[in-house]
């Protein structure tokens, strides 16, 4: 852990200083440490609650982070990041359900349409967390967050069980659109890292050519 710590310090101390050269500063309150191991070695950074040198100030290790709207757990299992994110839809849910009441209420297509918002806000992210779903807990979370915006959009009971809701309402489940979602991003770079190929490729041959 020891060899760890000095090992990251000295990597932030080459960072920090490249970023002063441009005439920035870092922000070491701003700033978010979390050390990915596992078994033993995730209980030992558990435990000790160590800290990371970053400018002159102690940056304690956490067990998760948050980068870009998600958060990182040591683990990688995104069980946090759902949490959360439970948390924020259900007060995301309840603001728009005052929109949509059971009995004279907006129309199927108005629901809907409020539905996509809600599922925006559970789907950011996808193509870095959909492994993720192949966890039982994970998949619980997702399953429960999509019922309840089910449940509205069919002006259903809140008995009625999460395939008839998703047949009612004609709604893929959410793990199988996250990895869709997964898919499609990947092909999206790999096409993209061709055409770099490609064209790095043409320019090569253009100047060899040249060159003759």
């Amino acid at each position: 852990m020891a060899t760890a710590i000095v090992l990251a310090e000295v990597q932030v101390a080459t960072v920090v200083r490249r970023i002063n050269r441009l005439g920035l500063t870092v922000s070491a309150t701003k700033t978010q440490a979390v050390a990915f191991a596992k078994g033993r070695e995730r209980r030992g950074w558990a435990t000790q609650s160590p800290c990371l040198r970053v400018g002159g100030e102690a940056v304690a290790i956490s067990a998760h982070i948050q980068y870009l709207g998600i958060t990182l757990d040591a683990q990688l299992n995104f069980r946090e990041h759902f949490a959360r994110e439970e948390t924020k839809v259900a007060k995301s849910t309840r603001a728009l359900f005052r929109l949509m009441p059971n009995l004279r209420g907006p129309t199927e297509q108005r629901r809907r349409l409020y539905a996509e918002v809600i599922y925006a806000i559970i789907l950011y992210g996808a193509p870095a967390w959909s492994d993720a779903t192949s966890n039982r807990a994970v998949k619980r979370r997702l399953q429960r967050m999509q019922r309840k915006v089910q449940i509205r959009v069919a002006s259903a009971y809140r008995t009625v069980l999460l395939v008839a809701a998703s047949m009612l309402t004609r709604s893929p489940p959410l793990d199988l659109v996250a990895k869709t979602r997964a898919r499609t991003f990947q092909s999206l770079r790999e096409q993209q890292s061709a055409r770099r190929t490609d064209t790095a490729s043409t320019r090569a041959l253009a100047a060899w050519n040249g060159q003759l």
